[in-house]
């Protein structure tokens, strides 16, 4: 019977560390899809802008610029207006949005199975089984799984939040200067870390975005200072 408990008990404590660590990954998949979508919509609204602005100043200074610099303005601003455009409506296709949704509906799911499981400390073995297929179920409204970066994510910040709870208890028992020097460092290492895995996925939403931003103008200035007729 003792044993029985033990090995209930054990169960019960993995099943709150990993259905935590899954909720935090959904939360985390429906913010880098909400990012995503975001930078869709940037792309949209730098295609107006630069499709629209750059040929406008083009023709409106045309007689104060030279021809080849008016040339070099409307190839920056097709080729980064099209492209941005063209990247924008292949993002809008892939439905953003509705799997933010998605990912967000699944973590509060998962969520409320996790709060019933903390709820029950002596958990039986058919109470488990009951919330372990309420947790398959709540999976089961996202047909695609999160990414690895969301499960980074999540062990970033939970590393994060158990450094700062040990802070706080140790904060309450004595003040500021009872805090031990390595529990300092691994507050700083976390920060870094956390602040390192947030850098990674910007990197990876706005990396493309970001090639199509800047190759275009970098291609016309390389060509202004090298073809440049008037530059002679």
């Amino acid at each position: 019977m003792h044993a029985e408990a033990a090995q209930l008990s054990k169960l019960r404590a993995r099943y709150l560390g990993d259905w935590t660590r899954v909720k935090r990954a959904r939360f985390n998949a429906a913010r880098r899809y909400e990012d995503k979508l975001h930078a869709s919509l940037i792309a949209f609204a730098i295609a107006g802008v630069i499709g629209f602005a750059v040929p406008f100043f083009s023709l409106l200074f045309a007689s104060e610029l030279n021809p080849f610099t008016v040339k070099v303005f409307d190839f920056v601003s097709y080729v980064t207006g099209g492209l941005s455009l063209t990247l924008g409506f292949m993002d809008q296709m892939k439905d953003h949005g509705g799997l933010a949704k998605r990912f967000h509906t699944c973590g509060l799911e998962v969520n409320k199975v996790l709060r019933l499981l903390r709820n029950t400390p002596a958990v039986t073995t058919q109470r488990l089984n009951e919330l372990v297929a309420d947790y398959e179920t709540a999976l089961a409204i996202c047909d695609v799984n999160h990414e690895a970066i969301d499960e980074y994510l999540s062990d970033a910040e939970v590393r994060l939040a158990q450094a700062r709870k040990k802070e706080r208890s140790y904060i309450e028992s004595g003040g500021v200067a009872n805090v031990p020097e390595g529990l300092v460092l691994e507050l700083a290492d976390a920060r870094r870390e956390l602040k390192r895995t947030r850098l990674h996925l910007t990197f990876k939403i706005y990396r493309v975005y970001a090639c199509v931003w800047l190759l275009p103008p970098i291609i016309g200035l390389i060509a202004w200072f090298t073809l440049n007729p008037g530059a002679a």
